[in-house]
């Protein structure tokens, strides 16, 4: 994905959901927080399932952690995303935050 594929994936998606149009004053801060977050270089896995949701509360719970994951880099703080706090576990972790040296893992049900 580039970044230019934001707009048209987010309108794409929003498209499920109704028109674009009746998001339009809240897509295009919407967007350059995505894009914000595609210039990290770490968020591709959370872009990728955003754009690729189903179902309403699915793209809705993306764009929480997406919020959630802006607030962070917007201030200079650094999240990791879909960390597995176990090494040899399946499961994974929404974020782990490095406070000093200690992990805090935050996970959205």
């Amino acid at each position: 994905m580039k970044k230019e594929d934001i707009n048209t994936r987010l309108n794409k998606v929003l498209s499920q959901f109704g028109s674009p149009a009746a998001f339009d004053n809240k897509v295009s801060s919407f967007k350059h927080k995505l894009e914000v977050l595609f210039d990290t270089n770490k968020y591709g896995r959370l872009l990728k399932s955003l754009f690729s949701s189903r179902e309403r509360s699915e793209f809705n719970s993306y764009v929480f952690e997406a919020l959630f994951a802006f607030d962070f880099v917007s201030n200079g703080q650094e999240l990791i995303y879909e960390t597995k706090r176990i090494s040899n576990s399946d499961s994974s972790i929404d974020f782990c935050y490095l406070y000093d040296e200690t992990k805090i893992f935050l996970s959205f049900a």
